[in-house]
């Protein structure tokens, strides 16, 4: 009976303690009807991860936990992608976000095996976090940088029989922003 009430009273700080976290990380971002302004969270190093955050009108992934293999916090079922948007970007281009960010994505098929997969790399043009914005001057060696890496990851790629759990880069020393491994047929995120 003391071993059921501790584990009670354990689990219930716990989930105080993630309902504290999402809803500090939801105060620092507070949204009008067209956009949500996320520089204060994404600036703040003192921020807990929060759950998943989505912006109710456009279904977009505001905020997503961070994951290592140590520290496996993703949802599963939730880590899919718009296939069709990833696939848009074959040529460099720039996008807005909704948190008023800028990046510059390229996206390219692979194959893991038999299973045809997607690869985007992006680099954030615009973002709190950077000190100074990319011009256009810059993007010519923006774009050949983002296909150097999604061509290196493609590569990688192309070794494996099957998507495994590890990261999957081009290189030790990662340039991009940020990329993203999909199935190119469901969407589903692989890495």
């Amino acid at each position: 009976m003391v071993a059921g009430f501790a584990y009670v009273a354990t689990l219930r700080a716990d989930v105080r303690n993630l309902q504290r976290i999402n809803q500090e990380a939801l105060d620092e971002m507070p949204c009008d009807v067209d956009v949500c302004q996320s520089n204060k969270f994404t600036t703040d190093p003192y921020t807990d991860s929060p759950d998943y955050v989505v912006d109710p009108k456009t279904k977009y992934f505001l905020s997503t936990p961070g994951s290592t293999p140590e520290t496996a916090t993703r949802l599963a079922s939730l880590d899919f992608v718009d296939a069709g948007f990833v696939k848009q970007y074959h040529q460099p281009d720039s996008y807005n976000s909704l948190g008023g960010e800028k990046w510059r994505l390229f996206s390219r098929p692979a194959v893991i095996g038999s299973k045809q997969v997607e690869v985007i790399v992006g680099y954030a043009e615009k973002q709190p976090t950077k000190i100074l914005e990319a011009s256009s001057r810059d993007l010519p060696s923006i774009d050949k940088r983002l296909r150097q890496e999604a061509d290196g990851i493609a590569a990688n790629l192309a070794k494996l029989r099957e998507p495994s759990s590890h990261a999957i880069k081009s290189a030790s020393k990662f340039s991009a922003d940020g990329f993203m491994v999909l199935d190119a047929n469901t969407g589903e995120v692989l890495d």
